[in-house]
């Protein structure tokens, strides 16, 4: 059980050491960002930003954010991952958690992009550690602009007129964090970096 201010989540499939896992396993660690995702979830609890809201955790690995978001006071989450393992571990997580309102589909961007989520859009949209290179060829890695922009058409897509997406990403690509706010705003979003703060 992971204690987050006052909410406990259980996660019984999760991975502790990234370096042995194999590429579609990815989304099973706890990355740095997810850290950073709880603190956001916590202060939108706070504020009264996540009551009665619509939820969807894009790329949601384990589930964990998604699962704290209902747990915090969201009407109803969808998690989302391109990957069989993680939307096993997010259906484990779920029952693990005894959380109502909260449902698994696959979703997917670039080459090959699925979304079984059909024409639905939420109010808030979570991206906790999306972008990366699984398999880096080149140094110093880059992403991918064409699986970005991909990325940040499904994220507008996905989101209400009035909705809110939140990304964290660890910069680990060179200029990552400038091609995904080129393709956002290419794509009419608004980005701005946000200050961690009480």
């Amino acid at each position: 059980r992971i204690v987050i201010d006052q909410h406990r989540v259980a996660l019984f499939v999760a991975a502790c050491d990234a370096e042995e896992l194999d590429p579609a396993d990815l989304g099973l660690h706890i990355w740095p960002g997810t850290h950073v995702m709880a603190f956001v979830l916590l202060q939108m609890e706070r504020r009264g930003e996540l009551e009665g809201r619509s939820l969807l955790d894009l790329g949601c690995g384990t589930g964990f954010m998604g699962i704290l978001a209902r747990i915090a006071g969201c009407r109803s989450v969808t998690l989302a991952d391109g990957e069989e393992p993680s939307l096993r571990a997010s259906r484990r997580n779920i029952a693990a958690n005894k959380v109502d309102n909260v449902d698994v589909c696959k979703i997917s961007w670039g080459n090959g992009a699925v979304d079984e989520s059909g024409d639905r859009s939420f109010d808030i949209v979570l991206l906790s550690e999306v972008l990366y290179v699984a398999r880096p060829e080149v140094v110093p890695w880059q992403l991918d602009s064409g699986e970005v922009q991909s990325l940040a058409r499904l994220t507008r897509a996905k989101l209400k007129p009035d909705g809110v997406a939140w990304i964290t990403y660890g910069n680990r690509e060179e200029g990552g964090a400038e091609i995904f706010q080129a393709a956002a705003e290419a794509e009419g979003l608004h980005c701005a970096e946000v200050p961690l703060t009480d």
